[in-house]
């Protein structure tokens, strides 16, 4: 009988410990699945190896993500102006910037000090933060729930690693009724994610260095 999946990421480190990266390896043989790991740990002083852990008959369907807990983007996510009241558990709380576009026309939120985005209405919208990501990290952005629930959808982007700038960001109205954003509210909360190590080719992108809303510019390549 398949065992229950053991939790890999929740060991019983002490305090100090951080998990820095994870490898699998699995291999088939002629009657189960065996899959082993091997890990390092950062003790306070340097990398400490935790010997291989075996485990056998549970499918191999291994998926980790390694998302940055608050005090770790606290300390190693440039993200300026940072906000306390921004950092979450596991991720940060975007806000609304200085500038948005709808129907055709740049709006200087921070002097209007809203965005109005009428039902089934599509708009850009600046984030007052700059973010800048290391090699090895990458950022993963979703709506904040309390919008969702009024009828705002987003569609955004991986934010890779390497990235460095505000980010414009696609926001729709699919209620029938208006929804407003206000300047400096929370709109969109980041998760980061470590990767396994640095990307070979990080961000160096059309958008890089955006300080303001940047408009598409698939169509001037």
């Amino acid at each position: 009988m398949v065992q229950k999946r053991e939790n890999l990421i929740n060991n019983r480190h002490s305090p100090k410990e951080n998990l820095l990266n994870s490898h699998y390896k699995a291999h088939r043989n002629s009657s189960r699945t065996v899959f082993t790991y091997s890990m390092l740990v950062y003790d306070g002083e340097g990398t400490v190896p935790i010997r291989n852990r075996f485990i056998s008959n549970i499918p191999f369907s291994p998926v980790v993500w390694m998302m940055l807990p608050d005090w770790k983007i606290r300390k190693d996510i440039l993200i300026e102006p940072f906000s306390e009241k921004s950092l979450q558990p596991a991720g940060y709380d975007l806000r609304v910037g200085e500038e948005a576009y709808l129907d055709g026309r740049l709006i200087d939120v921070e002097k209007d000090g809203n965005i109005i985005i009428p039902p089934k209405a599509h708009a850009l919208v600046l984030t007052l933060e700059r973010v800048k990501l290391p090699d090895d990290v990458m950022g993963d952005m979703k709506i904040r729930s309390s919008l969702a629930r009024e009828g705002l959808l987003g569609s955004f982007a991986w934010v890779d690693p390497g990235w460095d700038g505000n980010l414009t960001l696609a926001i729709f109205n699919s209620s029938s009724e208006p929804v407003e954003l206000t300047y400096g509210e929370r709109f969109v909360q980041i998760a980061f994610h470590h990767l396994e190590g640095p990307s070979q080719k990080p961000y160096r992108g059309n958008y890089q260095g955006s300080r303001h809303l940047a408009l598409s510019k698939r169509k001037k390549r």
